[in-house]
């Protein structure tokens, strides 16, 4: 398999693509605790608890896009999809999928010489990353 760029990226949360991304960064992690009791090697034990799937979407927005803006308002939770190779991914092509994705925060980056900018982090209930079919 060649290695490749998320140039062609698509996503979309809540059935709505999302426009012109140019990140998308996963976070899987689980929480770990030490324990006072001592291992068979007399070392203290890791115990794992829950984990937490979040991830952030950069995306770069128009003069006019409101509705791009508004569709991430925080608390909106929704169906993700991701495909990084693009809209017409090849049979085995990697698909990242949740059942509800909820949107923690958002941001605006307007800078005086550079692109407008909306950062938004979201919370995944569940993940599947699988080829696609």
């Amino acid at each position: 398999m060649a290695k490749f760029t998320g140039k062609s990226q698509t996503a979309s949360f809540d059935s709505v693509s999302v426009t012109c991304i140019t990140s998308i960064e996963y976070d899987d992690s689980v929480d770990t605790f030490m324990t006072d009791c001592a291992s068979s090697a007399g070392i203290k034990s890791t115990v794992t608890g829950l984990r937490q799937i979040s991830g952030t979407v950069d995306l770069l927005i128009e003069a006019d896009d409101v509705t791009e803006f508004n569709n991430y308002q925080p608390g909106d939770s929704g169906a993700w999809s991701h495909n990084p190779t693009g809209a017409s991914p090849a049979t085995g092509d990697i698909l990242i999928t949740a059942t509800t994705a909820t949107v923690v925060s958002r941001s605006l980056s307007v800078p005086s010489n550079g692109l407008v900018a909306v950062s938004v982090e979201l919370n995944f209930d569940d993940m599947t990353i699988a080829a696609s079919a």
